[in-house]
């Protein structure tokens, strides 16, 4: 950059430059259930999009994918147990903004504008966990005072052999979240289901790979 003002984040990476538009809220989702279920939410992705969660309730985990009807499907359930819970969806994207008439307006090389002083910028996400450490993947328990959303990712798998008659295999994969309790988020992982009756050759693999978070609570 030649001219004009250079944005930075916390660590002094640029955010805002003439050829780019930073990723900004555009919507915040509330998902109450009375128990496990799937909701699908109107998210747009013809555009960049990153979707990151918080519970209200510690031990809920959820998956989120792209619906075939449009949208995304957002899949949870408490690890143990079954009751009332609630997520928080924020959605990230990029998208120009509306000039504001009293304020700060900083458009691109194109004349377009990308940010105002109203404009709720996305924090850079924070990693836990060193990526192919033992501590990375599903092993990542902190907490954090404030608000954090993650995005929620697959951080490990069980895998079983149910029966001896008839063995059949069991798989199932075990997701990263975050709980809010008021003060402090919970980050941590758990498993969708596991083996049950007859299961034997148990086994957890760690994908040790990071989890990220965000802090949303200015949000």
């Amino acid at each position: 950059m030649s001219w004009g003002a250079l944005f930075v984040d916390n660590d002094g990476v640029p955010w805002a430059t003439p050829d780019s538009t930073p990723m900004s809220l555009v919507k915040k989702y509330r998902i109450a259930r009375a128990g496990a279920g799937n909701d699908q939410l109107d998210v747009d992705f013809t555009k960049p999009v990153v979707l990151a969660m918080v519970a209200n309730t510690n031990g809920v985990i959820a998956s989120v994918s792209r619906s075939a009807s449009g949208g995304a499907s957002v899949t949870s359930k408490l690890i143990i147990g079954n009751g009332p819970y609630a997520i928080d969806v924020y959605a990230f994207s990029t998208q120009f903004q509306p000039a504001v008439k009293f304020g700060i307006n900083i458009f691109d090389a194109q004349g377009r504008c990308i940010q105002t002083n109203e404009t709720k910028v996305m924090p850079a996400p924070r990693r836990l966990g060193e990526p192919g450490s033992d501590g990375a993947g599903y092993n990542v328990r902190e907490t954090l005072a404030g608000r954090w959303a993650i995005i929620p990712a697959t951080t490990g798998y069980i895998t079983a052999v149910i029966g001896h008659q008839q063995p059949r295999p069991f798989q199932q994969p075990i997701s990263s979240f975050s709980a809010f309790d008021g003060s402090n988020t919970s980050v941590y992982s758990g498993a969708w289901d596991t083996p049950g009756g007859e299961a034997h050759n148990i086994t957890y693999y760690n994908t040790k790979d990071s989890v990220y978070v965000i802090d949303v609570s200015g949000f």
